[in-house]
């Protein structure tokens, strides 16, 4: 009898775990529906986040991603980088200053980006934003643990094709810091979730920019 339960339990885990690898594997290139609202969309220090991924597909780890199916990237090799770099979609507050984080995420996508730069009028524009740093309580996380006070980053990229108004791709990137002695330094820990996101973000559009 516990054999069978066993068997039965086997069988079970591996459709869940092929069920889950037919979903990563066939929508990362795919619009899953109708996108949410563009970044502009929003009024300042009132980015929704339900709302902004409404109709993307995971892309990679901790990142998803809708890309308009209409639009042939591949004969695009030329872009050009419009950061946001005054935090206006973070929330207002007088703890820390955003500037430092938003550099590191700007720092560290401008050399993950390997597509040619440039302003010519075939060039791709590439917009991004951070909309999430907030570093969380050191505290909560070294007394209670379980994820508790952890450090959290989250930035938005919208690439344009020459003459449109619409993104042909939007992506969310998001993660999260939890860990290190007596809770971890909140700073070191943005600064590092920063420079992941960064690189994520970057190698994403690589795969999908230039032929």
């Amino acid at each position: 009898m516990k054999g069978h339960r066993f068997s039965i339990f086997v069988l079970i885990l591996a459709g869940l775990m092929f069920a889950a690898g037919c979903r990563g594997g066939g929508t990362a290139g795919a619009a899953a529906g109708p996108p949410g609202p563009s970044i502009k969309s929003y009024a300042d220090h009132t980015f929704d986040v339900r709302g902004y991924v409404r109709g993307m597909v995971k892309g990679g780890h901790n990142l998803l991603i809708w890309q308009d199916p209409a639009v042939d990237l591949s004969r695009y090799h030329e872009v050009q980088v419009v950061g946001e770099k005054k935090g206006r979609w973070l929330p207002v507050q007088n703890r820390f200053a955003y500037g430092p984080f938003i550099n590191t995420f700007e720092s560290a996508f401008k050399n993950a980006l390997t597509v040619k730069r440039g302003s010519g009028a075939g060039a791709l524009r590439v917009e991004w934003a951070v909309v999430a740093c907030n570093p969380g309580n050191r505290a909560a996380r070294y007394l209670v643990g379980m994820g508790a006070g952890r450090a959290t980053g989250a930035v938005v990229c919208e690439v344009f094709a020459p003459g449109k108004t619409d993104p042909v791709i939007r992506v969310f990137a998001k993660d999260t810091a939890s860990a290190g002695g007596f809770g971890g330094d909140s700073a070191a820990m943005l600064t590092y979730i920063f420079q992941q996101l960064g690189f994520r973000v970057g190698t994403v559009l690589n795969a999908r920019i230039g032929g």
